[in-house]
């Protein structure tokens, strides 16, 4: 998760797309992280995952995403979200 938030910190970015299973943490801690930072609280976080259920959806909006994505997921349907995110940021500047 390092990487990634280094990542985040350096480049100008107007989404992340993470999994919650994350190998050093999750992207739960990790969207409440992007969400506590000033520089990046403005991006839009989706967070996705395989465990698509109630408290899995609940426990990522609580933490600051903007949508929580089930796996797996249909490419066209994802990139239609990822786009529809980022035009809306793109309005709203």
């Amino acid at each position: 998760m390092a990487t990634a938030k280094q990542t985040a910190l350096a480049g100008r970015i107007g989404l992340i797309l993470s999994e919650i299973d994350l190998p050093n943490g999750t992207g739960l801690e990790f969207c409440l992280w992007v969400k506590a930072q000033p520089d990046l609280a403005h991006v839009t976080v989706l967070l996705c995952s395989g465990r698509d259920n109630p408290v899995t959806r609940r426990l990522a909006l609580e933490a600051g995403a903007a949508e929580f994505v089930a796996k797996p997921f249909v490419v066209g349907e994802l990139r239609a979200r990822i786009f529809f995110h980022l035009r809306a940021a793109a309005e709203g500047q």
